[in-house]
This record gives C-alpha cells, structure tokens and sequence, in this order.
C-alpha cells in the first residue's frame, strides 16, 4: 500500500496546504513579485524585497494604507466621446447621418450628464445601442435622464425591458467581483422561471441567451472570461453597479436575502419572508424561525469551508427545512463548489425541487431519493465522485440536463414499460459511460429531444449508438464522443455519417479514427472542431479545410501521426483559432497563400520534432501566436520571421515535485478555495 493511502483524508489535505504555503512563501521570498488587486473594499497588506502592491479603490480608507497615491481624474471630452462612439457601437459620421438634430447638441448633453466618469459614458452608450437610432429616442433617453436628476445608473435599470430585470438583479445573489458560470446562470434562470417557456411550454435556450447578449451590450454585466470560440464563460456585474443593485434588490425589492453574519438580532430580521436565500458564511449561525426559513424557495451556498471537512451544517439546515411545514417550495438547491456537504435521506420530501447542483462538491454518493423527485429538471454531479446513480433517474419524467463524470449503469436493471417515454424531456446528458452489455441501451432510443451529448462507449456497443445518434438526435448542436476498451486503453470510433446533423456545431472526437476523415460524415455546419488520439495518418487539413463555417480547430495528442501538415489556398474560410498540440511526428508547418484569411490565433505545443513553419508570417489577421514547451532554437528561429504586429507568446512549463505527486487534482482539496487556483497556476505548473 503506497504511502498516500495510509494517510487520512484530513491529514492530506493538511499536507497539501502545509506544502503549498512553504512554497508560496519560498516564491515570495526569493522573487519580487507584482500584485494588482481591482476594486478593494478593504485592505490589509504589506510589502517585502521591494516587492508592490497595486490597488484600485473607491474607498479613501482603503487608500490610505498605500505608501504611494494615485487619484485618477476625469476624462477630458475628447476621451469621453471617444470612449461613448465605441460603447454606443457607432462612428461618428454615421451618427450625424441618422440623427436630424445636429450631433453636437447631443454631444454636450451626453458629456454633461457623464462628466467624464467612464461608468457612466459605458452606461449611456449601452442605452442608446439599444434605442433607434433617431432624434426621437435620443431626445426621450436624455430627458429621462434629466428627470432622474443625472442618475445614469437608474436610467440603465428604467430602460430594461421589464422580463430582464429581475434576471439582471438576481446577479446581485451572487458575492462581489464572484465570476458566475453562464452555464450555471443560465440553469438557474429557467429553473427560477426568469425566463418564459416557448408557445410549445418547454425552456428552451434561445431567450437566456438573448438576455445575456443585451446585458452585456448594455454594459450591465461584464464579461469576466471568454471561451475560444468567443462565447462568454463567466461574467460578473461590474463592482460599482453591485454596490448600487445588489442592496436594492434585496432589501427594498425582496428578491433575495444574503447570509453573511455571524451572529443575528431582532432588528436584522428582514421586511419580507426569505423567498431566495444566498448563504456567504456557514450555515449554522443562520436563524431558525418561520419567517427565515418557512417561504424559502431558492438556497445557494458559496460557503468557503476550510479545513477539508464535510460541510454538516448544511444537511442539518436542510433536515431543518425538510420538518418545517412548508418545505414543498424549495425549488432550487445549489450548492456548487461546497466541499462535501452532507445531504438528507429524506430527499423525497422537496416535491417541488427543479434544480440539484452538486458540481464540484467532492460528494461520493447521492442519497436514493435524489432521483424520485418529480419535478426535477437539472441533475448536475459533474466534477464528483459519484460513480453510479440510481436507476430510476432513467425512468424521470421532467429532467432536462443531466450533468455527469462518466457514470456506468451496468450494474443496475432499469425497467421502462412500453408506454411510457423515459427522459423524453432530456436536453443535456453529459458524461454518460456505455459498454455492449448496459441495460440502458435500449432505453436510449427513448430519448429524442437532446441538444448535447457526452458518450464514453466501448467498441462493442459502437453500431447501436450510432444507430441513436444518427437517426433520433438530429437537434444535436454538441456532441463528445469518447472510445475505450475493456482494459480502459484508447479504443477506436467508427464515425457515423453526421450531414443531416444541421444544427450541430460542436465535435469532439477522442479515439482512434481508422480511417481517413470524409468530409460527407461531418456536420455542414460544423464551427469547433476537436480531435484527439486519432492517429490519423493522412494529412487531414485538406479536407478539414472544405467546412466553410469552421472557427476553431483543435488537433490534440496524437491526433495525426505523419511528418507534414499543409493547409491549402482556399482552406479554412472562417478558422479564427488553430491549435497544435504533442502531435510528436511533426516536422514540417505549411500555410499556402489564400489558406486561413480569418486566423488570429495559433498555438503550438509539444510539437517537439517540429522544425519547420512556412506561410505564418504572411497571415495579416494573425494577432497571436503561442509557443508552449517548445524547443528554444525552434521558437527563436518563429519569433524573428514574425512581423510586428504578431503577439508572439513564448511557454515552457515545468512541474514542482511535491505537487506532482497529487496530480492531477488531489480529492481532499475543497475545489471552492478562492486562492488555490492562483496559487497553483503558479506553484504546480510554473512558467519558468
């Protein structure tokens, strides 16, 4: 038995950050170092080895702690129109077209009104994006503003459309500056209803979406991180509109009521029952009376429990809850990120539950209960280590996401009478396991209505799912398939034929591809486009180049096994982002003249045998260009045939050997530790 094993979870966990902390303090001792922090409430901090802290704030207080000040002043005009022509989306030339007043009078009442405070500047601009474009509205927008008495931040909130508002003010549940999953905001406005079903009854995604693209234009909500296709990862509302909404919202609204003492009295007690209830401290401490706890319909937790114990205090909430008379109206139960809590038997009692979100809770086991509840919709266990569910999820009526990490339901027997229709529902089903002989295969077929899909399927089982894929889910707009044999090695994919997949976008493949990619099996339509393990030995770019919606294009380890890779003239019409990565046969890099007019990002990584590029420096959108533990003399030789205005972004990554021996992710670590991730990016896989 290896060492780790005769070690307690808890002991672990306090090695772990033991080693962590004498090596953060190694860094910082040995290095100087830069920290900016945005936004600071409030701050106690110091420096050492003439290392600086940099921080911006509102808060004079804050201020006063710095060694050093700075008061930024106001934008000039000149900068404030600036600023407003690229917010409002629009030249100026094209304004003074549309617009029948002179423009210069609507310019000295803009800058009036914002006096060279860029918040408010992104405001303005936001509103009038949304407005028509004439001298009507503009008149209208900028006399409401005057009505408000200059309050840019209340005229941003008159103008939303009235089904938006409450779905930008639930943003306010969420702790400040706390980068909000979209996939995790989206779930939560349907299952909170924010949203309206379509004239069929059923959530679809296409008005979710629609809120967030206009919040966004609208400069309300920022967007924190984007994926590489250009859709938002998470977003956040800006601090300053926080400060303003976020209290709004819940004390004179009473759209929610936040958790964040330690200790309560009578006159905390809020003018409203709790309906949505966002606990940022442990749960214990949190009043047990009627008004609390007796209309709560939402319950979301960002508690930051430390110490690598189970979180018991929320299943004692939550049996608290349950014995309480009207305990049918939870509705939403999110408890993301908490590590372990520790949940109740008696599940079946929250009748009324839609929402069930366990991601990254390091939970093991769901009580049976889970999956009987009637109306359940979002099941998301992805990023635990619950290995197996039981079988009456298949048998749910309501369920629309499943969120999996690859569970196997081999060993359970699933009986669905002929009449009913399992899952019908079903939108999302991801990180599903299948071998030949699993009782559910049957049951698959049953399912018709799914959006995305994430498979992992022996080679045995192959032809019956493609029979499903390809003739009942043809309203896939993603799909991840991944193949294994029984001794858990890479197995092959035989891909089914995908053309009247229309509305599929998105295709990972990982597994080896036995034969040649045929461009009459991929998506017409197909934007992403990932490939890994294939061990194709035919260079594929010619093909792949023939997909003319294409945006991104992945080819991972050991995707393609030959010497030469050649992009074509002609290729690729729409590709914005190439990446390359430990394909170890690669040698040579060619780019025709015409291939790939719409790249700005390539990446290179752990191409070792790579010696030669021909065609990148002639690429005139190429902005970025990254190089990832590559040899020095092949990076040196890219970086001085790069022109100018290409980014060139050199990596080489090495690994510390105390973190190396808890890769990949240590189970004993709660994943919610706000300052991990920054530690680690640092510590476990450092640039040197």
């Amino acid at each position: 038995m290896s060492w780790e094993a005769n070690v307690s979870t808890r002991q672990r966990g306090s090695l772990f950050m033991q080693c962590v902390v004498s090596r953060l303090g190694e860094v910082l001792r040995k290095d100087r170092y830069l920290v900016v922090v945005d936004d600071v409430g409030n701050l106690e901090c110091g420096k050492e080895n003439g290392s600086r802290i940099v921080v911006t704030t509102r808060n004079m207080d804050v201020a006063a702690f710095a060694s050093t000040t700075l008061q930024m002043g106001r934008l000039s005009n000149e900068e404030s129109w600036e600023l407003f022509l690229k917010k409002v989306c629009s030249a100026e030339d094209a304004l003074s077209k549309n617009l029948d007043l002179s423009l210069i009078t609507f310019k000295e009442k803009i800058l009036k009104l914002c006096d060279g405070l860029p918040l408010l500047i992104s405001l303005m601009g936001g509103i009038l994006s949304m407005v028509e474009l004439s001298n009507g509205e503009w008149s209208r927008v900028i006399e409401d503003a005057d009505n408000l008495h200059g309050d840019i931040l209340a005229l941003s909130y008159k103008e939303l459309p009235s089904r938006m508002k409450p779905c930008f003010l639930y943003l306010g549940m969420f702790p400040k500056g706390f980068e909000v999953p979209v996939r995790r905001l989206f779930q939560l406005w349907i299952a909170e209803r924010l949203v309206t079903p379509s004239s069929s009854g059923e959530l679809g995604p296409g008005e979710v979406e629609v809120f967030l693209e206009e919040l966004i234009y609208r400069n309300m909500i920022e967007v924190a991180r984007w994926r590489s296709h250009g859709i938002p990862k998470t977003c956040r509302m800006p601090g300053a509109i926080y400060d303003v909404f976020s209290p709004k919202a819940a004390a004179e609204i009473g759209l929610f009521y936040i958790h964040c003492k330690s200790n309560y009295s009578s006159g905390d007690q809020p003018s409203f029952p709790v309906r949505r209830l966002a606990s940022y401290l442990s749960i214990k401490n949190y009043p047990s009376s009627d008004w609390y706890i007796r209309s709560l319909r939402s319950y979301i937790s960002f508690s930051q429990h430390r110490g690598g114990m189970p979180a018991g205090e929320i299943g004692k909430f939550l049996n608290k809850m349950i014995l309480s008379r009207d305990v049918g109206w939870l509705t939403i139960l999110d408890l993301e990120g908490v590590y372990k809590p520790r949940l109740p038997e008696s599940f079946q009692k929250l009748l009324n539950l839609k929402y069930l979100g366990l991601r990254s809770t390091s939970l093991e086991s769901l009580p049976v209960s889970v999956c009987d509840l009637p109306c359940l919709e979002t099941l998301d266990v992805k990023h635990t280590m619950i290995t197996s569910l039981p079988g009456s999820i298949w048998t749910a009526k309501n369920l629309q996401h499943l969120y999996m990490d690859w569970i196997r339901f081999d060993d359970i027997s699933v009986q669905v009478s002929s009449d009913s229709e399992p899952l019908s529902k079903l939108q999302i089903l991801w990180g599903l396991s299948i071998r030949q002989d699993s009782p559910i295969l049957n049951s698959l077929f049953n399912i018709k209505s799914l959006r995305k899909l994430a498979l992992r399927f022996s080679l045995a089982s192959q032809n019956r799912l493609n029979d499903w894929i390809s003739k009942q889910l043809t309203n896939l707009q993603s799909l991840r398939l991944r193949s294994i044999r029984s001794t858990g090695g890479r197995g092959s994919i035989k891909l089914t034929a995908l053309q009247d997949h229309q509305k599929l976008m998105d295709l990972y493949l990982l597994g080896v591809l036995p034969r040649p990619v045929n461009i009459k099996q991929l998506p017409p339509n197909l934007k992403i486009l990932t490939l890994s393990m294939s061990q194709l030995r035919k260079d594929p770019m010619r093909t792949l180049g023939q997909l003319p919606y294409l945006n991104i294009l992945r080819l991972l380890a050991d995707s393609y096994m030959g010497e030469e890779l050649t992009c074509y003239q002609g290729g690729f019409p729409q590709l914005h982002v190439l990446k390359l990565w430990k394909l170890m046969e690669l040698r040579e890099l060619t780019v025709k003249e015409g291939a790939m007019p719409c790249v700005k990002q390539v990446e290179i990584r752990a191409c070792r045998r790579l010696e030669k590029v021909e065609g990148l420096s002639k690429l005139t959108t190429l902005k970025e260009l990254m190089l990832t533990d590559m040899p020095s003399q092949f990076a040196n030789k890219v970086k001085e045939n790069m022109g100018a205005d290409v980014f060139v972004k050199e990596n080489e990554w090495k690994s510390y050997p105390f973190l190396v021996s808890f890769s990949p992710w240590p189970s004993f670590i709660p994943l919610q530790f706000p300052f991990l991730p920054i530690f680690l990016a640092h510590l476990w896989w450092c640039p040197s």
